[in-house]
């Protein structure tokens, strides 16, 4: 796992090849008013989900992993918690046709507020949306979803 600025990002690039294009996806001024739904950013599967929605209640979350996909959060508006913890027991009913799996498991966590991401590698449990506080909020982010392996 990974915290950081969208500005301090590019110390980052050299990671993953598709990582450029994230980021500079991410820089982009248009974010802001991005209709929900999913964008391609290029040819090797690397997309945006853009999603709106108010935050929940730290029982209500879930802790989850990818296996196929590094994570690249942002939040555009809005803030979050988002908890973490290492992936050290996989779930057995993982759904590889979603590429997500959930765990029980106790996390620390960080916040996310505009002009902060955070990358999550397969190995990383994460439980995103979270009140920061009491009262639920309403969040723009995009997350990036980088494949471990492209085309």
């Amino acid at each position: 796992m990974i915290v950081e600025t969208l500005d301090a990002l590019d110390r980052y690039l050299g990671l993953h090849p598709c990582f450029p294009a994230a980021v500079d996806f991410l820089r982009h001024s248009s974010v802001k008013g991005l209709m929900p739904g999913s964008y391609a950013l290029d040819s090797t599967g690397t997309k945006a989900l853009v999603s709106y929605y108010f935050t929940k209640a730290q029982e209500q979350g879930k802790l989850e992993y990818h296996s196929n996909n590094i994570d690249i959060q942002y939040v555009v508006s809005g803030c979050e918690r988002i908890g973490y913890c290492p992936l050290t027991q996989p779930d057995p009913l993982f759904d590889t046709t979603r590429d997500v799996g959930f765990i029980h498991g106790t996390c620390e966590f960080v916040s996310l507020v505009p002009g902060r991401c955070i990358i999550l590698f397969p190995h990383d449990a994460h439980m995103p949306g979270i009140n920061h506080d009491t009262d639920c909020t309403p969040v723009q982010k995009i997350v990036i979803k980088v494949p471990v392996t492209y085309r």
